[in-house]
């Protein structure tokens, strides 16, 4: 098919689609998230309001969650020419109400719905005109992806609910770890020839535009497309594909426009920094590391356990892909900080996690440069992420570092084999408690440096629900990201048109799960105040990004590895580096 018809034939289902609504049979969606896997948990736990449902007039309400999901861009592509779509392996919930009244979805029923994947996977998904969808065929069987003791068993929807995915629900709500503007920042940053800015990382070596800049409509598909990045887990298939979009202006695949929007923030996430750490000569022993010990092993300078303060054996070094939130947070709040007034990044106290990669893929075993290193490896996906730190001893007979966003679904795994895992403390600043390694919090572990789970929830009969309250003794989750000491943490969004119904329906939603991190599951701190919970106090400062000019309230402009600073400033293009803030752009 020629660029020309792939384009009339995408602009005739927009057509179609658009006259068509969100429902099948009697089943109404309201909400189809795509995006981040830090609020995934959060969200469904909150859209779910133990039975309630956001609309609590139809009583009853259900859930089911299951890995094997697909979530589909139909723009054109020429990642396959028996296949032109570009699709997305997604894990999903789906919530759904009315179950007492009518259980069969024989009347109505609405549903509410989130397929997890990368942050800016999700921002190209909600941007892209048309939209990606999320489907299945056949329906998949129960997974049980969030846990039971978290908000109960999952549930087989009704046959319409079923509809609307083995049809394909199109996205109608963005969820990111990052702001738009970072997001399309950081997919131009992959699509483009390796080199550019100070350290010659503007571009990754991904794609053939040059060097950390977008391509427009008009260009060649094999100029909006990169090359696809896999995963190095042993085994595994996760794939990411780079494809480019806008957050304004035009699709640069179709020319559509591309609708306005608005962001709602959510909650504040810290990022943690995970050892498996069972070799007393690796990193057994390690607590605490600095900004410049991470970069030295994350940028391949050195990967050996005394580069983080432990023994003499070699380590290795789990980072996620460049599509991801969580590397994203991670790349410009803890290594590649960013740019000063003159559009430098910090080579003295920074160093990029992209450090020497080049533009390879798979990132496999890359030894790090020292003798005696062990070797660096890109995974996709936060399970992948999770797999590689818990099987790193299992895997490669060696102790190794990773980092993921903490939610209690993220870290279950680890929590649940205490004395094998460490999380870490930044310049001798905890993420998650208020001493590590003490039981000074209530709902701390035991084992010194080992990650919470249900079983430390001990004034809760080690379930949930449990409030942050009992958890924490100070009564309010994540103290050091409140008190601005722990600067690697990031702000959840939902993104929906502006105006719309599911811009409507995605507030209500976030306004549930911030009082449902206060009550239920303590994921992330609530991004304002939600019940006894007076929310997070501070922001980042935003500074240019993408051509936007920032402003701090409302959202505009970058803010990954702003400043922190407290909650009503109006300075803005203030950037984070390791001895505090400086002028960016």
């Amino acid at each position: 098919m020629s660029r020309m018809k792939s384009v009339f034939a995408v602009l005739l289902l927009t057509a179609i689609a658009g006259v068509v609504p969100q429902a099948h049979a009697q089943a109404t969606l309201k909400v189809m998230i795509v995006g981040a896997s830090g609020s995934w948990q959060a969200l469904g736990v909150g859209t779910y309001k133990a039975g309630a449902c956001p609309t609590g007039s139809n009583p009853g309400c259900a859930h089911y969650t299951n890995g094997n999901f697909n979530l589909t861009d139909t723009r054109p592509s020429v990642k396959s020419s028996s296949n032109p779509n570009v699709t997305d392996a997604a894990t999903v919930w789906i919530v759904w109400d009315n179950t007492i009244n009518d259980p069969t979805c024989a009347t109505a029923c609405n549903v509410w719905a989130y397929a997890k994947v990368d942050s800016i996977v999700g921002n190209r998904c909600y941007f892209a005109n048309p939209r990606c969808n999320v489907n299945v065929s056949p329906f998949p069987a129960l997974a049980q992806k969030i846990a039971s003791n978290i908000w109960g068993a999952d549930s087989t929807p009704p046959a319409p609910v079923q509809a609307l995915f083995t049809t394909g629900a199109v996205v109608n709500v963005g969820a990111s770890e990052i702001r738009p503007e970072d997001a399309a920042f950081g997919e131009c940053r992959i699509n483009s020839a390796l080199g550019g800015a100070n350290d010659g990382l503007a571009g990754l070596g991904y794609g053939t535009n040059a060097s950390g800049t977008c391509p427009a409509f008009g260009a060649a598909l094999t100029a909006l497309e990169g090359h696809d990045l896999h995963s190095a887990y042993p085994g595994s298939t996760q794939t990411a594909h780079p494809m480019a979009f806008n957050i304004s202006g035009k699709d640069p695949f179709t020319g559509l426009t591309v609708p306005a929007y608005a962001t709602i923030n959510v909650g504040a996430v810290p990022l943690v920094f995970i050892a498996d750490a069972e070799s007393a000569t690796g990193l057994q022993n390690v607590k605490n590391v600095s900004l410049k010990q991470l970069q030295t092993v994350f940028s391949g300078a050195s990967c050996i356990g005394t580069d983080l303060g432990g023994g003499t054996d070699p380590i290795n070094v789990y980072q996620r892909e460049p599509l991801s939130g969580t590397m994203n947070a991670a790349e410009y709040t803890a290594f590649r900080l960013p740019r000063d007034s003159g559009g430098n990044y910090d080579l003295v106290n920074g160093a990029s996690q992209e450090t020497g990669i080049g533009g390879i893929d798979p990132v496999n075993a890359l030894t790090c440069a020292t003798a005696g290193s062990g070797n660096r490896y890109r995974s996709v996906g936060n399970g992948d992420e999770t797999s590689f730190i818990q099987n790193s001893q299992t895997n490669f007979s060696r102790d190794g570092i990773g980092y993921m966003f903490f939610s209690y679904g993220n870290v279950s795994v680890f929590a649940a084999a205490s004395s094998k895992y460490n999380y870490l403390t930044i310049d001798n600043v905890d993420p998650i408690f208020q001493l590590w390694g003490t039981t000074f919090d209530p709902g701390q572990p035991t084992v010194a440096g080992a990650l919470p789970g249900t079983a430390n929830l001990t004034l809760c009969a080690s379930t949930f629900p449990c409030p942050e309250s009992k958890i924490w003794k100070g009564g309010l989750s994540f103290p050091h990201v409140r008190d601005g000491s722990y600067r690697q943490w990031i702000m959840i969004r939902l993104m929906a048109q502006t105006g719309s119904a599911a811009f409507n329906a995605a507030n209500a939603l976030a306004t549930s799960t911030r009082l449902s991190v206060v009550t239920t599951v303590p994921d992330f701190i609530p991004a304002v105040a939600a019940g006894v919970d007076p929310g997070l106090k501070l922001l980042r400062s935003h500074y240019t990004q993408m051509g936007v000019v920032p402003t701090n309230v409302p959202d505009k402009g970058g803010d990954v590895g702003g400043c922190i600073v407290p909650t009503g400033s109006t300075a803005v293009k203030l950037v984070q580096r390791a001895s505090g803030c400086v002028l960016g752009q």
